[in-house]
């Protein structure tokens, strides 16, 4: 991601943009409706006389919203007080669109970030916009005047942004990677205040005085804006995966939605005394038809609480999207797959449209990306009983209620306890066991391979306390010098089994000293005559080699890389006794391609075997 910009001494609030942001119209105006179609939300609601199912939703009438942004998308969001749609995206742009009952769209308004933007708020009266980006930045669009500040700043990207009015001033709330959640007084450059989560801040929604936090690690934090530096309530997701969205309810702001990358929707209740109605359920999961044993399980991407209903949605990354009750525990609307991932999705103020985004959502990796992806926004009108679970809309068809939605695919299934989640795992956890014994068994036959050839290898392998009694280290030796010649020099003392000259690892020239290992421990007291001799026209320096202990006692048989242990040096030397030998040595394969006791001594050596 890019650095964030240098702004130089200036603070946020008074990084305001000299040229005010980009003003346009679509090209590509939406087509009005035919005048005989106007009779309805985006050209009247869709028949239902060929629908045989009451809970399978119609998209026939949905309207694309013309020019979308040219990258994925990252949020989007309505206005409180008026029909205008804001769009946060991956091309460092969040822009503004109006929106009519007719599903025309027009773009009026854009404004630009250093790095991709993440998300996107509205000021409660609807006259501002904020855009959080990748950056580490927060921008402030004002709509009146089309000029745009800097307001916030963090020290790592920000992913979320929220307003609140606190103490009579409206706020901007924000959350970053770097696990704060600050809150900015627009007429001041730094924060007001500040509180540090659990980790890194993935998620955040706010209604009326609650704000909830969702962060890495499944934690989610419960704040009362009128307290706002502490959390009011800390606990962990009772979903058993990543976190990808919470929303509070509405209109009674007493608890919110959690979904996760496993499927699943949470239901949780803030009050000790509402415990008892937190419930989750499957949602987002497509059994195969030709494997009713196994399911794709889907992230949830976007949860919105409609307005006035109580209802919400839920949209994931199968393409689809799904209205729900919470309170009579079914779901009202299911809707076919879209072409794409859905990453975002909001009611507008009066609930009667429902926009979501189409985007890329990398659930499947980079090999998923292509240029033929979908990238746009689509508004569903709200008509009939879509989301309007009273008594005077509800059809005379039987809904899909939870003993219905349990004879049909996974991803409706909607469980009314803990418990009954669990017993609906029970596939799940008795197939994850039996994935886990096969795994114990691989590790069992790979314990046994690695035990035969530690044993083979056990057999070949001397002693490292034995290889140093029998050797000497010789120092001041001539840089020019070479095995040879300090073989030849100690061919007096006796039978030499090899000569280790070692070299710099960064340099690979000679460092100066080289090691001389005897075939039998009683030479190298004869050597020890050699000492001040003179090799080369220098006083070399003998001396017994010594065991170098701490390297030996690290990493199990010594070493970080459990082979030998690790020192200085290095048992260079030409032909040797497999595991032996330097970097600059020639071990037998398989058991050291590269020569040498690898694991034993630093350094890289060159070494020389006179057999």
């Amino acid at each position: 991601m890019p650095p964030p910009s240098n702004h130089g001494t200036n603070t946020p609030a008074q990084k305001t943009s000299a040229a005010r942001s980009t003003t346009y119209r679509s090209s590509n105006r939406s087509p009005r409706p035919k005048e005989a179609e106007m009779a309805g939300l985006f050209g009247g609601a869709a028949s239902s006389a060929a629908n045989t199912n009451p809970t399978q939703g119609d998209l026939s009438k949905d309207v694309a919203v013309s020019d979308p942004p040219e990258d994925s998308i990252s949020n989007i969001a309505f206005s409180p007080q008026s029909e205008h749609l804001a769009v946060a995206s991956w091309d460092k742009k969040v822009r503004i669109y109006e929106i009519d009952q007719n599903g025309n769209s027009q773009g009026k308004a854009l404004f630009d970030f250093e790095g991709p933007v993440l998300n996107c708020a509205w000021s409660k009266d609807g006259s501002k916009v904020f855009g959080a980006s990748a950056d580490k930045t927060a921008k402030m669009l004002d709509i009146q005047s089309g000029s745009t500040q800097q307001v916030a700043q963090h020290d790592q990207p920000i992913s979320c942004c929220e307003t609140i009015v606190a103490g009579g001033n409206q706020m901007l709330v924000t959350g970053g990677w770097d696990k704060m959640v600050k809150y900015w007084d627009l007429r001041s450059p730094t924060p007001a205040g500040q509180v540090e989560a659990k980790e890194r801040i993935y998620t955040m929604d706010v209604r009326n005085d609650m704000l909830v936090v969702g962060t890495a690690d499944r934690w989610i934090h419960v704040v009362n804006v009128n307290q706002p530096g502490t959390f009011y309530r800390t606990l962990q997701s009772p979903l058993k995966w990543q976190s990808r969205v919470v929303s509070i309810f509405s209109p009674e702001p007493n608890g919110f939605a959690i979904g996760s990358i496993e499927g699943r929707c949470a239901i949780q209740y803030v009050e000790d005394k509402d415990q008892s109605g937190n419930f989750s359920f499957k949602c987002h999961r497509q059994t195969p038809p030709n494997d009713r044993n196994t399911s794709n399980v889907f992230a949830v991407n976007a949860i919105s609480f409609h307005p006035q209903h109580g209802t919400f949605s839920t949209a994931g990354s199968d393409g689809t999207f799904h209205f729900w009750d919470k309170d009579a525990k079914h779901r009202l609307k299911g809707y076919p797959e879209v072409g794409g991932s859905i990453v975002a999705t909001d009611f507008n103020k009066g609930g009667n449209i429902f926009a979501y985004a189409v985007s890329y959502d990398w659930s499947k990796g980079y090999q998923g990306n292509s240029q033929q992806y979908p990238n746009k926004i689509m508004l569903h009108p709200i008509v009939g009983d879509e989301c309007d679970t009273s008594s005077t809309s509800k059809p005379p068809q039987p809904i899909d209620t939870m003993a219905d939605v349990e004879d049909k695919r996974e991803d409706e299934q909607l469980d009314r306890a803990p418990e009954e989640e669990e017993a609906g795992d029970e596939e799940e956890i008795a197939a994850m066991k039996k994935r886990v014994q096969e795994m114990e068994a691989e590790a069992a036959k790979l314990r046994e391979m690695q035990a035969q050839i530690d044993s083979q290898q056990e057999s070949l392998r001397e002693s490292k306390e034995d290889i140093d009694a029998r050797s000497v280290f010789v120092g001041n030796v001539d840089y020019g010098a070479s095995p040879e010649e300090i073989q030849a020099h100690f061919q007096s003392v006796g039978s030499i089994n090899r000569v280790t000259i070692l070299l710099d690892k960064f340099t690979g020239h000679p460092k100066g000293y080289a090691y001389v290992e005897f075939t039998e421990p009683n030479l190298v007291t004869q050597a020890l005559v050699l000492n001040e001799s003179m090799f080369r026209g220098r006083n070399i320096k003998v001396v017994p080699k010594r065991t170098n202990l701490p390297g030996m006692t690290r990493g199990g048989r010594g070493g970080r890389g459990g082979g030998a242990p690790r020192g200085r040096g290095g048992f260079g030397g030409g032909y040797g006794p497999p595991m032996y030998g330097g970097r600059g040595g020639y071990g037998p394969p398989p058991h050291m391609p590269r020569g040498g006791y690898r694991g034993g001594y630093r350094g890289r050596a060159r070494g020389y075997n006179p057999y």
